[in-house]
């Protein structure tokens, strides 16, 4: 059994999907983030993004 350090030591072997806000007040709107994963910006969209865009998040789901 392995604890939980090694766990986060090991290198995921599957593509992961990241979703990032499009828009985040308090950056005073849209911002640039460097997304080190498949990453995806969701227009019009703050820190709930499946709440706030799930037709645009399905979406991606099924394109994934």
């Amino acid at each position: 059994m392995h604890s939980r350090d090694n766990y986060s030591k090991t290198k995921l072997t599957m593509l992961v999907l990241t979703f990032g806000a499009g828009y985040i007040p308090a950056f005073r709107g849209d911002v640039i983030i460097n997304y080190a994963l498949y990453g995806i910006k969701v227009p019009l969209s703050g820190h709930w993004i499946p709440e706030e865009r799930p037709d645009f998040v399905v979406d991606q789901l099924f394109k994934f």
